[in-house]
């Protein structure tokens, strides 16, 4: 949804002056997951007041675990490779902090470069692209997609150009999981001439006015874009929709209207409502962002403002324990598949912020690991527990009684390496030296990375590094920051300390993913 909304706004307020508050009870405030909402802008003054909520209390019912939501801002790449690569990091990320859905914005799987108003005509080039690039449903990319939520346990929903059995192209949300294609839906209100936009030049409506599918995860109910300000929500709600799902490219002139119609739309409906939003540049507009979580009683429990990024959050929402259960059971290679060896992870008993080195680096590369179904085995120098805040590791064994032979596979975390200069423990450079020599897999961050180089192992190898920090190692072959693989060794050049002062994207569980790839591959 780009451009001028006069006719449509008119349309919309007549509608919520009719329409009022429809629903039930409310439920209590979440506890966000992590706690770093964004704040939020009022309500604009220039639209009707909402409909005032209703309290009640949310009551857990038996064998249930609370519904855990990701909500995804990003801005597409006309380059479908690419944006299935972040989609596999947010995914991974999302999975990695326990959501069990992840939701993407409107056609952010392919993008519309030609996306604007009645006015601007999309060249030959970019209606070619749109063209070539749909795809059907099922097809290559949700094929790809659903592999990759098997891997990890998760449920996905997100926008994209469909072409349909009869060939016309529908700009279309998708609802797929661990089983497959769950539901798509067509977008049914486009931006067209009729309203100063160019939407009707790409794409064909569809028929339906939302849909509601029941789901493991509940009833979602599905709309994309303007459609949440057209009481959409409000049918939905009406069909039993436990939790409304919007996929949106709202453009950012209009954030006023943005904001205000994903709230009045859960205090009609009293739902729990999810919005991933496309941010910058899209087509000839530029879109808000501001992807979010808004509780039934209206209130925005996280935002990711007007940048690209993730927000998690716990719901009043339940879920039954078969899918938790299902979440944490192997779904690529397990110990019984490598021979029953577990992983050893090489843990360093000094760090800036131990706390959150072992929470979000340490932590994560264990849950994933062991979600993946293999047991991890700590070692450190001394064997002593190491404590950072509220957070205990504690090992297992110390590093000089590691026999590489008995593992898997080897990781090397940033947590407390020295880097001016580079001081790694010797017998984690022996481990290192061992473990290569031995043909495992080998994943390593930041200070890990400098393991490798001290055991002379990056000889004729890409790796990966902070940009400030690459000229410490070395050997081998630097390009860049992001995870790198390279054989058998998977490197990444930011951790969640660096991520925490830096704002670039920390690698922890895109690398762990893919040493549970390459676990997975080299059984």
């Amino acid at each position: 949804m780009k451009g001028s909304r006069s006719k449509l706004f008119a349309v919309v307020v007549v509608f919520l002056l009719i329409a009022g508050a429809c629903a039930p009870a409310a439920l209590p405030p979440p506890t966000p997951v992590p706690p770093t909402a964004t704040p939020v802008p009022a309500t604009p003054t220039s639209v009707p007041p909402a409909p005032t909520p209703v309290p009640a209390k949310a009551v857990q019912p038996p064998n249930t675990v609370p519904l855990v939501v990701a909500a995804v801002s990003m801005n597409a790449h006309t380059d479908k490779a690419a944006n299935l690569k972040e989609f596999e990091r947010y995914m991974t990320e999302a999975a990695a902090q326990g959501a069990h859905l992840v939701v993407f914005p409107e056609v952010a799987l392919q993008q519309n470069p030609g996306w604007g108003y009645l006015s601007d005509k999309p060249t030959s080039e970019q209606m070619a692209y749109i063209n070539e690039t749909a795809e059907p449903i099922p097809g290559e990319s949700t094929v790809w997609l659903t592999e990759k939520a098997k891997q990890l346990g998760i449920y996905v929903i997100f926008g994209m150009t469909e072409r349909g059995d009869d060939g016309k192209l529908y700009n279309t949300s998708v609802f797929l999981g661990p089983e497959g294609v769950l539901a798509r839906y067509r977008k049914s209100f486009l931006w067209d001439a009729d309203d100063n936009g160019n939407e009707h030049l790409f794409w064909t409506p569809g028929t339906d006015k939302g849909m509601v599918v029941k789901s493991p995860l509940g009833k979602i109910g599905l709309m994309i874009c303007v459609e949440m300000s057209l009481g959409y929500g409000v049918e939905l709600s009406e069909k039993g929709a436990d939790l409304l799902v919007t996929v949106s490219a709202w453009p950012a002139e209009y954030g006023d209207f943005y904001r205000w119609a994903a709230k009045t739309t859960v205090l009609q409906c009293h739902c729990w409502h999810l919005v991933a939003n496309q941010v910058g540049t899209v087509g000839y507009a530029s879109d808000y962002g501001h992807s979010r979580i808004i509780d039934p009683n209206g209130t925005v429990i996280a935002d990711t403002g007007s940048d690209e990024g993730m927000v998690i959050a716990q719901t009043g929402l339940f879920i039954g324990d078969f899918l938790a259960q299902a979440q944490a059971s192997p779904t690529t290679a397990g110990p019984a598949k490598t021979g029953g060896k577990p992983v050893l992870l090489v843990a360093q008993e000094k760090s800036d912020d131990m706390e959150l080195m072992l929470t979000k680096e340490v932590g994560v590369m264990v849950s994933m690991l062991e979600k993946a179904g293999y047991k991890v085995v700590v070692a450190s120098a001394s064997g002593q527990p190491i404590t950072g805040g509220a957070a205990t590791l504690k090992p297992a064994l110390k590093l000089a009684d590691v026999k590489v032979d008995d593992y898997a596979g080897v990781m090397l975390p940033c947590m407390g390496v020295p880097m001016d200069p580079p001081k790694p423990p010797p017998e984690a450079v022996r481990i290192a030296k061992e473990a290569v020599a031995a043909g495992k897999p080998v994943a390593a961050q930041v200070g890990g990375v400098t393991i490798l180089d001290a055991a002379g192992v990056l000889d004729g190898k890409k790796f990966a590094m902070v940009a400030d920090m690459k000229d410490v190692i070395s050997r081998g072959s630097y390009v860049g920051e992001g995870v790198v693989q390279d054989g058998k060794l998977i490197t990444s050049g930011v951790c969640p300390y660096i991520a925490k002062f830096t704002g670039k994207p920390d690698g922890t569980a895109e690398l762990t993913q893919k040493f549970i790839d390459l676990l997975a591959s080299s059984r």
